[in-house]
């Protein structure tokens, strides 16, 4: 041992003697070159296109492991690098080739071969197709890290900014800018309910790193009830699909952060900060990552642009009956609408002075429309539609209506209801996509309701449809459609029972009337 210990010293002083340059060059020396069927050659980033409406493609492999007697890679695919989802790839090195194989969360199919170092060549099969569509991967950086965006990537980038070198500027600017302002602390506002309002009400402009970037926001109220911050907001691409959200205010650890779902479940955190921008995150409610989202104010709650802001008069009027109208059926839906700059605080409406329909509205928005049911008196009938703005001011519309019974001869006695029953039972519990799991008892639980309906239930076998992964009929979204839609519509008549069982898996849909907290309907 002794021996050794000195050869090994003996070795190291005479590399260090004869300089640096042996040991530095040891290091450098390059690996020795992959094998042809070698799965760390797949490792990289890689790019190419595909013949569908959004060509561009990109695939990064980060790793690939032994798995049992095969190799697995963990990868991320997508139509551009803005938003790629993390899967699991099979890599067969067998027959002197690699070739990579995967689904995608929409179960597509993506079959890849390496062809020599740069190129990676197969097909791309859709869930909903037959046939194979060829794709050609090039790759454009040997480990993970960023390559140059793809040709969608700079068409979205290129609409939010005339120029790259303006939105370069530009994007310095904001980041030199966010950097040094600091989140607004509520508790340098003396009067919150007061100085929050004129924070935040107005029209916000943003960009989003999506392929349609641009997103607005619109505050058309803010006040304080009790210990609560009632909002009314809209949001979406364009003024064109502003719709409303239920978006909330939370004040605490001295921070003023807003949260709001959009109307596909998609959800925004943003925190107002000291310069007057609104900075956070947005995620898609098909994605499992937050992007970052900026708005910027462009207009207050009272000026547009140096200009006041247009003031709309509460305006209140029927759009069904017309005045004067005779009818012929003592049962009428009437509908109505109210509007005003103000916002709408209450509407009523009156059948013959007794009133038949009141709704609140504790957020004000600024029009609300209105559909009731009424029930006439034979001869002459007065509606009134009465709105009030949250200062008091009130408006109303007047129709009168004159029901004339239609003229009948003796009545003959009701025939026996015939009842009937119906039924549609709908077990999922496997789906296309590879990205949702599965579900063990959907199916079981459907098939036992199906035997209990058509068994001690009495439900005749012709009455009930069964949809199931085992049934003839499998639970596919036309199928589904086609039962509800057809088979139960045309088959079941009044007083008639009717059952619908379903069992799978459920999405978020966004609460659209502002009652839930979280803004999601239950």
């Amino acid at each position: 041992m002794r021996l050794r210990g000195r050869a090994g010293w003996a070795l190291l002083m005479v590399m260090l003697l004869t300089g640096c340059a042996t040991l530095s060059d040891a290091v450098r020396a390059p690996a020795p070159p992959l094998a042809a069927t070698d799965p760390a050659r797949l490792v990289g980033r890689w790019d190419g296109e595909v013949d569908l409406t959004f060509p561009d493609r990109t695939l990064i492999v980060h790793s690939v492991s032994r798995k049992g007697d095969g190799w697995t890679a963990q990868i991320e695919y997508g139509t551009t690098g803005l938003y790629l989802n993390s899967l699991a790839g099979v890599v067969d090195d067998t027959g002197g080739a690699l070739t990579l194989r995967f689904v995608t969360p929409l179960a597509s199919a993506v079959r890849l071969t390496l062809q020599g170092d740069t190129l990676l060549r197969g097909t791309f099969r859709l869930a909903n197709e037959n046939q194979d569509r060829p794709i050609d991967l090039k790759r454009t950086a040997r480990g993970s890290e960023p390559a140059p965006s793809t040709a969608l990537d700079r068409v979205s980038k290129a609409a939010a900014a005339p120029t790259a070198t303006s939105r370069s500027a530009s994007a310095r600017a904001e980041t030199t800018t966010a950097a040094a302002s600091p989140p607004l602390a509520p508790s340098t506002q003396p009067e919150l309910a007061t100085a929050l309002p004129k924070l935040l009400m107005g029209r916000w402009e943003g960009d989003l790193d999506f392929t349609v970037s641009a997103r607005l926001l619109v505050i058309d109220s803010v006040k304080r009830e009790g210990d609560t911050w009632v909002v009314v907001a809209r949001s979406g691409v364009a003024d064109a699909d502003l719709t409303p959200v239920p978006l909330t205010i939370d004040t605490g650890q001295d921070r003023v952060v807003i949260r709001y779902n959009t109307s596909f479940a998609s959800r925004a955190t943003l925190t107002l900060h000291a310069d007057g921008a609104l900075r956070g995150v947005f995620r898609f409610a098909f994605e499992a990552k937050d992007r970052q989202l900026e708005y910027k104010r462009v207009a207050t709650a009272t000026a547009t642009a140096g200009t006041a802001e247009r003031i709309e008069p509460l305006a209140v009027t029927f759009r069904n009956p017309s005045d004067q109208d005779t009818v012929r059926d003592a049962s009428l839906i009437v509908t109505g609408t109210a509007s005003s700059s103000k916002g709408i605080a209450r509407v009523v409406v009156t059948l013959n002075g007794a009133e038949v329909h009141r709704q609140s509205e504790s957020g004000a928005p600024k029009s609300v429309v209105v559909s009731v049911p009424v029930t006439f008196v034979a001869g002459s009938n007065t509606l009134t539609l009465t709105a009030a703005e949250p200062d008091g001011t009130v408006r109303q519309d007047v129709r009168t209506v004159v029901f004339t019974p239609a003229a009948t001869g003796p009545v003959a006695p009701p025939s026996p209801v015939t009842r009937e029953q119906w039924a549609v039972v709908i077990g999922a519990g496997q789906y296309q996509s590879a990205a949702i799991p599965r579900l063990r008892y959907a199916v079981p639980d459907a098939e036992a309701v199906y035997r209990t309906l058509t068994g001690p239930g009495g439900f005749a076998k012709d009455h009930v449809v069964l949809l199931t992964d085992n049934a003839e009929r499998k639970p596919t979204l036309r199928n589904i459609r086609w039962a509800l839609g057809t088979f139960l519509a045309r088959s079941a008549r009044k007083d008639d029972t009717v059952v619908i069982f379903f069992a799978g898996h459920g999405a978020p849909e966004t609460d659209l009337r502002g009652a839930e907290r979280d803004g999601l309907a239950k």
